[in-house]
């Protein structure tokens, strides 16, 4: 699967999370992103890099106070993506919706609240 950012100048959503082991199964194992460095050093919070292909990274802090927050990730073939996670979790039921503005797109949201929109145009 071909992965690649909206626009050019592509930013790079920092996410929270609470529990390092379990971000590492959810991103790394469900969703597919390999995580290309992590840091932490002195008992402090982790601080994680991940990447899907060349082009998706996210980046993940853990934190205790944890807020809601979200990324959206364009990506060439929303329909397989969503396949390949179906077959990975069978009980993973995301709804696929065509936008009015021309995106069709199914949301996730990760085990620390934080809501993933994965899209791809319908053109």
């Amino acid at each position: 699967m071909i992965l690649r950012p909206r626009a050019q100048h592509r930013g790079e959503p920092v996410l929270r999370i609470i529990d390092e082991t379990e971000a590492r199964s959810f991103y790394g194992d469900f969703l597919g992103f390999e995580i290309g460095w992590a840091y932490k050093i002195d008992g402090e919070p982790v601080y994680m890099g991940l990447a899907m292909g060349e082009d998706i990274q996210l980046h993940l802090t853990e934190s205790p106070n944890n807020a809601e927050v979200g990324g959206y990730i364009a990506i060439d073939d929303v329909d397989r993506y969503c396949a390949d996670l179906r077959a990975r979790d069978p009980n993973f039921e995301p709804v696929l919706e065509d936008k009015p503005y021309g995106m069709r797109e199914f949301r996730v949201v990760d085990p620390f609240g934080n809501r993933l929109k994965f899209a791809s145009s319908l053109e």
